[in-house]
């Protein structure tokens, strides 16, 4: 009976030590599986999203086609007004058009430098906060969160500058934290440090927010005397505000302003409004941008353990400051949660350095967990096809540029596919982005429901009959019957008597072939196109 006993247990324990063995094992190929994982879908990513753009990214373009052939950085040549708020990444989209590559091709090789530079960037900031061995599986994590998150893919293909912004940021916010031994900043790095922020905010302005709250928590939490403390955020803030200094000098002797044109458009609204476009933005962001809420939890479990780091509170203080300005803002239309992207790499960093922090029995667990939720997250996002406005956008400027003569005054609100598809035309942005007097209108009346989608509320009907436009295409990009208003410039066009008097609709049917199609899938073919023409002489 002893002997079988013992048989007994000595088999129990021989098959446990195997278990353990192999769960050793599997913990140990896990950072390199995730990581394998997240580069698979990575560029899965690259290929299902291949066809999206969005209309915005064409406001841009014709900026700067008109920098390249015209040396102007005007939407209308003669009219000067900073319709943009990427500075830096139009002049280097710019840059890359004088090489010879179409607009679109250009703002995309620019995004895709953008997103190696970040990637390489930020490895070389996971090796300063876990090196060696015993940061596999930090590095693992951290790297694998930013290839998972598809909003970087999705606005590398869609034209804006918020993956330039994020590289950028990141680049600035590493360089100024503490990490691991590396606690000293030398007078050189803090100098870059300053360079790369005021770099971001050049390349989107509202980076100045996570770059403020960087310094400010490095001034509270950095582990050095407060004298070296203060020595540091003077430097890198007082280079930061010697660039977006430079920038506004320059915006007001060649625009005559302070703030970007669009800043009037999308911030003059009612900030009960900001706040009730903001939330729903910023929650939904959380749903469907794992990173954002892992790194949450994350910290949240270094808290309990009281492993949080100076470098996680710089983190944490960035990242929250942006999601708050966010919300402030009033969010935004446009999908995959763009306004939180430049935060984003900074998430995933704070996500490694508190997976850093655990102890060695819950690392792994806290890997493979937060790898599923992320790679979960990744599979499930959207597939997004070409942008309506611009997809519509298109097909509607190429038709006004083949039969409309060279001036022809358009009045519309798809501000960026049309008048770039139609460049010998001037128009009228009837939602103010690129139009002064749209923007800054006070008091703003409310009379359309469609006024609370962010960035569409400004209009102004009585500005737009003064300015006596050829043609007006009324709602969005195909046009709508004046019955049937969307914006509030609609609105006031539809209650005005001299808009029924001297315009007068017309239909027409716009084909499209098989390789547009294959931006839009099931898109009506052909588009009923709605515009109404100007017969009043006067």
């Amino acid at each position: 009976m002893d002997a079988v006993r013992t048989l007994l247990w000595g088999a129990s324990a021989r098959g446990v030590g195997s278990a353990g063995a192999g769960l050793a094992q599997a913990m140990r190929l896990a950072p390199a599986a995730l990581v394998v994982i997240a580069i698979c879908i990575f560029a899965l990513q690259f290929y299902v999203q291949r066809y999206f753009l969005h209309d915005d990214a064409l406001i841009s373009l014709r900026f700067a086609r008109n920098l390249l052939q015209h040396g102007v950085l005007e939407w209308n040549i003669g009219e000067r007004v900073e319709g943009y708020t990427n500075f830096l990444h139009l002049l280097v989209t710019t840059g890359v058009m004088w090489l010879g590559f179409d607009p679109v091709v250009a703002v995309r090789i620019v995004n895709v430098a953008a997103m190696a530079g970040l990637l390489a960037g930020f490895w070389g900031l996971l090796r300063r906060a876990a090196p060696g061995d015993d940061g596999r599986a930090a590095r693992a994590l951290g790297l694998s969160l930013v290839l998972l998150s598809a909003p970087f893919v999705i606005w590398v293909l869609g034209g804006l500058e918020t993956v330039m912004a994020a590289a950028l940021l990141t680049a600035g916010v590493g360089l100024l934290l503490p990490l691991g031994d590396d606690r000293e900043l030398q007078f050189r790095r803090q100098v870059l440090a300053g360079l790369a922020l005021g770099c971001a905010v050049l390349t989107r302005p509202d980076c100045v927010v996570p770059a403020g709250a960087a310094l400010a928590g490095y001034l509270l939490l950095a582990p050095r005397r407060l004298l070296d403390r203060v020595r540091v955020v003077g430097v890198v803030g007082g280079v930061l505000a010697a660039v977006v200094l430079a920038h506004v000098a320059w915006r007001y002797g060649y625009y005559g302003d302070l703030l970007p044109n669009t800043y009037y458009a999308k911030v003059g609204v009612p900030i009960s409004l900001r706040l009730q476009n903001g939330g729903p933005y910023l929650l939904g962001a959380l749903v469907r941008v794992p990173v954002l809420w892992i790194a949450g939890l994350m910290l949240m479990m270094a808290a309990l353990d009281r492993r949080v780091s100076p470098a996680m509170g710089i983190l944490a203080a960035a990242i929250g400051c942006q999601a708050g300005n966010v919300v402030w803002a009033g969010g935004d239309h446009m999908p995959a949660s763009r306004l939180l992207v430049p935060v984003m790499a900074l998430a995933a960093l704070l996500a490694a350095l508190a997976l850093q922090a655990m102890s060695e029995a819950v690392r792994g667990f806290w890997l493979v967990a937060a790898g599923a939720m992320a790679t979960y997250g990744a599979v499930t996002t959207d597939i997004e096809h070409k942008d309506s406005a611009a997809f519509v956008g298109t097909i509607v400027g190429r038709h006004l540029e083949a039969n409309e003569k060279p001036g022809t005054v358009v009045a519309l609100t798809t501000a960026g596919s049309t008048p770039y598809f139609a460049p010998s035309l001037r128009f009228i942005d009837t939602l103010g982005l690129v139009d002064r007097t749209i923007a800054r209108r006070d008091p703003l009346p409310f009379l359309s429901l469609n006024q609370r989608v962010p960035g569409h509320a400004k209009g102004y009907g009585a500005y737009v009959l003064a300015r006596r436009p050829h043609l007006v295409i009324l709602g969005t990009a195909p046009g709508s019957d004046v019955s049937e208003p969307w914006w509030l410039s609609d609105v006031e066009l539809m209650r005005s008597e001299e808009f029924h008097r001297c315009y007068r609709r017309e239909d027409h049917a716009l084909r499209y072939g098989a390789a547009e199609a294959r931006e839009k899938p099931g898109y009506v073919n052909p588009i009923a196109f709605i515009v109404y023409r100007r017969h009043c002489a006067k």
